[in-house]
Order: C-alpha cells, then sequence, then structure tokens
C-alpha cells in the first residue's frame, strides 16, 4: 500500500511540473477554469460519443487495464487532434499529446512498481 501511494504522489508531481514545464517553455497560457473546456461542437460531440464507447467497452471487455491504458491514450490523441485543428495557436495540443504519450509508461512503471 505504500509504494502505491508513493506511486500516486510521483505520478502527480512528476504530470503537475513537466506540465508547468511545458507552458513555461513554450509559452502557452494557462487554462482558465478547473475543467477542460471543449474548442468547438464537433470536439464535444467527439468527446462525448468516445465516452459512450468506452462505457460499452467495459461491458465487452470488463475491467482490462490494457483496454483503459489504450482507450485513455486514444482519447488524448484524438483530443491532441481537434485541439491542433480548431486551436492550433494556443498550442494546447502539445500538452495533450504528451500526456497520451506518456500515460502508458506510467502504467507500465505502476504495474512493475507493484509487482516488486
Amino acid at each position: 500500500m505504500l509504494k502505491f501511494l508513493l506511486f500516486i504522489m510521483l505520478v502527480l508531481l512528476y504530470i503537475t511540473f513537466s506540465e508547468k514545464l511545458i507552458r513555461r517553455k513554450l509559452g502557452i497560457p494557462k487554462q482558465r477554469g478547473f475543467f477542460y473546456q471543449s474548442k468547438n461542437r464537433i470536439q464535444r460531440w467527439t468527446e462525448r460519443t468516445l465516452i459512450v464507447l468506452y462505457g460499452a467497452g467495459l461491458l465487452i471487455f470488463e475491467f482490462s487495464p490494457l483496454f483503459i491504458t489504450v482507450w485513455v491514450s486514444f482519447f488524448l490523441a484524438i483530443r491532441a487532434f481537434m485541439e491542433w485543428k480548431f486551436e492550433r495557436e494556443e498550442r494546447e495540443y502539445i500538452l495533450s499529446l504528451h500526456t497520451a504519450a506518456t500515460f502508458p509508461l506510467l502504467v507500465t512503471a505502476g504495474y512493475w512498481i507493484n509487482s516488486i
């Protein structure tokens, strides 16, 4: 249990510091509000559809860590594409791509730490 809590703390620290570093280095403005704001109606409906498909996928694949990891990475990649397509000048898509790329690595590290 202690290893898991330590891992969660390290992940949260990594996410916080890497986001701040990327925002500072690339001059990306901080988001307004606490929750993510969709860029337009197309993105909003695409993300809602993906969430519904995720729920249906959970019924089929049950609770598979691989399915969840792949789905979250795919979801963030689609979000990055929408941000790049519709709000390219804000460069928010770079943060979404960073998270989509590092999420599977963090999940793999978590399973590795849990198996030690």
